[in-house]
């Protein structure tokens, strides 16, 4: 069985990334059932399995792993799903700059540097 991993870090919840990851991942193992793939071995009887990883639930225990060096938990079990798998699809939000909040925000911290 050709194992798919989609890792999505949406923001929200529903989100436009899980949307997409879901897509992706619906065409990738609707590509790999048939077996016309070259570029990746595939099961001979088009067997494919599809696992989602949201790191958005994860965010609190992604800290945790940062400031003490050691997965628990749910982050453990995601970080094995995709250890694990054939093939992963990761998808993340594009998050646009405002460019009057960057333009403000950096008169501000000139006008504190030069007083």
């Amino acid at each position: 069985m050709t194992r798919i991993v989609v890792v999505s870090a949406g923001l929200s919840s529903p989100s436009a990334t899980r949307l997409l990851a879901d897509r992706l991942a619906d065409r990738v193992a609707a590509e790999l059932s048939t077996g016309r793939s070259q570029d990746v071995a595939v099961d001979p009887a088009g067997a494919v399995s599809t696992e989602v990883v949201e790191l958005r639930g994860l965010a609190h225990q992604l800290v945790d792993n940062m400031l003490t060096g050691f997965p628990t938990g749910d982050l453990a079990d995601a970080i094995d799903t995709v250890g694990a798998a054939d093939a992963l699809i990761v998808v993340t939000p594009r998050v646009r700059r405002d460019r009057r909040l960057g333009t403000s925000v950096r008169t501000r911290i000139r006008s504190r540097i030069s007083t």
